[in-house]
């Protein structure tokens, strides 16, 4: 075990990560209790006007691409968990070389080492990128 693993380190990352789970879960409740409610009012028997219409649409259409992208992060969130109880937090996913720790403080759910996913941005439809981007922030917890 490296000096990231420590018991201390390992207490805060688990601290830090299951946090962010709760809220990225919070959050994906909250856009299918939205997308229930829209759904429900869509279906009843009311006019729309055609730019109402468009506008509700595009705002269903966001909200699934946003519930993508939490499910995405729960996901890297849920893997960083599970690699930190087997000793392998911090660890690039593609490289295997450990992932500097300002970037795990940045991301603590890092899955590779900003050279791996740099070439791996590379490679992905601009309009995923945009995506994966605007998703990346991280709600910084008190340490």
């Amino acid at each position: 075990m490296s000096h990231r693993t420590s018991a201390r380190y390992t207490a805060l990352i688990r601290a830090r990560l299951e946090e962010e789970r709760d809220r990225l879960l919070a959050e994906a409740e909250q856009l299918s209790h939205r997308a229930s409610s829209c759904e429900q009012i869509a279906s009843g028997e009311r006019e729309t006007h055609p730019a109402d219409a468009a506008s509700e649409r595009a705002e269903r259409e966001i909200d699934v691409a946003r519930r993508g992208s939490l499910e995405t992060r729960v996901s890297d969130v849920e893997a960083a968990l599970s690699k930190l109880e087997a000793g392998q937090y911090g660890q690039c996913e593609d490289c295997g070389r450990p992932i500097p720790v300002a970037r795990l403080r940045a991301l603590p759910w890092a899955r590779r080492c900003i050279d791996c996913e740099s070439r791996r941005a590379v490679h992905q439809p601009p309009e995923l990128g945009a995506i994966h981007a605007q998703d990346r922030g991280f709600h910084r917890l008190s340490a």
